[in-house]
């Protein structure tokens, strides 16, 4: 399945009518038409170029790799699309955002997109790891320990023992190993979850810019835009460090 719907061209291509490149062509056109109307369709052939160049660019740079979502466990899924609708109304929303304010968020913005891409990479591996986990499930682990416990009371015998000490060491290994990745799988649930409720969080803030509260009073506190996303990728990054060496 194809990543995230922002990612598509068509969203892409939303977002690029907002340019910088794009809107001062709009503007120049239009100056320049009301001098010479003949120069109406080179201003708009250009406009229409630069807007398919940026999309297409920002197409490809979002675009991460397939993912197979009817791998993954529904909690997984729902909170992807979650994220997804997330993240796209929050880019929605800064797109409200008075031109005198909009650098604040343009970091954001990408941001935003990088961070989406990372957890959509890391869903293979949450997928992955989910399956594992299913297939190994913890009662059967421990029958296994018990079944060798019982055997090692059993034997005398002091090359049998130490087979049986190896492989009972191994099965509680599994068990050990088994734990943390349950533990790095509902991180990844959590990244989910927090991810959603921030972009929703900036959306809101993004909607109160527009809608005139002051940039100045809340630009550099803890619930600024900037300052949520920072977090937000610093998690994110520690997340892929730990997913990387769990994943099965």
């Amino acid at each position: 399945m194809p990543q995230p719907s922002e990612s598509s061209f068509v969203g892409a291509a939303a977002r690029a009518l907002i340019h910088p490149l794009p809107i001062v062509l709009a503007v120049g056109t239009v100056v320049s038409a009301m001098a010479a109307p003949i120069l109406v369709m080179p201003g708009a052939i250009a406009w229409l170029l630069s807007v398919i160049v940026i999309a297409g660019m920002r197409s490809v740079r979002g675009r991460g790799p397939e993912v197979d979502v009817g791998a993954l466990p529904p909690s997984i899924r729902a909170a992807l699309a979650g994220v997804d609708e997330a993240i796209d109304e929050l880019q929605r929303a800064i797109g409200s955002v008075p031109a005198e304010q909009m650098p604040m968020f343009e970091g954001v913005r990408q941001d935003a997109e990088q961070v989406r891409s990372a957890v959509w990479r890391l869903a293979s591996s949450a997928g992955a790891l989910h399956r594992h986990l299913a297939s190994n499930r913890p009662e059967d682990l421990q029958s296994e320990i018990d079944g060798l416990r019982a055997r090692l009371d059993g034997t005398e015998d002091p090359g049998a023992r130490a087979d049986l000490e190896n492989a009972l060491e191994r099965a509680e290994a599994r068990v050990q190993r088994r734990e943390a990745q349950m533990v790095t799988l509902e991180r990844y649930r959590a990244t989910l979850r927090d991810l959603q409720t921030s972009a929703q969080e900036m959306a809101d803030r993004a909607v109160n810019l527009a809608a005139g509260e002051s940039l100045e009073a809340r630009q550099y506190d803890e619930e600024s835009p900037v300052h949520r996303m920072t977090e937000l990728k610093a998690g994110v990054a520690a997340l892929e460090e730990v997913m990387g060496s769990d994943a099965m």
